[in-house]
């Protein structure tokens, strides 16, 4: 038997099967479904990746209508032909001076490498003289020092 409370509230003392008046009763041993326990646990990480997922799609289709719109067609071009060929023609007036400057340095370039080859044969030549005369080797190492310093410099000017 249930006691009665003064109060008038029979929930309180267990009528209602420890069940609170607007919680609804679980009829029949029915468990709640797995897409209302899944809503109920991760319903606002839902919301929330579907509210990402619409601004996303937003941007990405803003983003394509900008690039659609600023492509100059086939009518821009026709309007503005001059502006075509001067750019067309400052572009190929910048290879050529890159090309002018190419052949430059590819002209300094070769003319240190005679002066150096004249500078080895010059070398060797008065190696053979100071053989054929019998002089030493030492001579000849000083010679090899000064050359070798200026081979040196050389190939740092060619580095420059």
């Amino acid at each position: 038997r249930s006691r009665a409370l003064p109060w008038g509230l029979p929930f309180l003392a267990g009528g209602l099967g420890g069940r609170l008046p607007w919680q609804p009763a679980l009829t029949c041993g029915v468990s709640p479904s797995p897409v209302g326990s899944l809503l109920s646990s991760y319903g606002w990480y839902i919301l929330l990746a579907c509210v990402a997922i619409y601004l996303l799609i937003q941007k990405i289709s803003q983003s394509a209508a900008a690039r659609r719109s600023s492509r100059p067609g086939a009518a821009d071009a026709a309007v503005e032909p001059d502006l075509v060929v001067k750019r067309q023609e400052a572009l190929a007036a910048a290879r050529l001076r890159m090309q002018e400057e190419l052949n430059a340095q590819a002209e300094r370039y070769k003319e240190k490498q005679r002066q150096l080859e004249e500078e080895k044969r010059r070398q060797k030549i008065a190696m053979w003289e100071s053989m054929q005369e019998g002089k030493s080797y030492k001579g000849n190492l000083k010679l090899n020092q000064v050359t070798t310093m200026l081979l040196t410099r050389l190939q740092g000017c060619l580095c420059n």
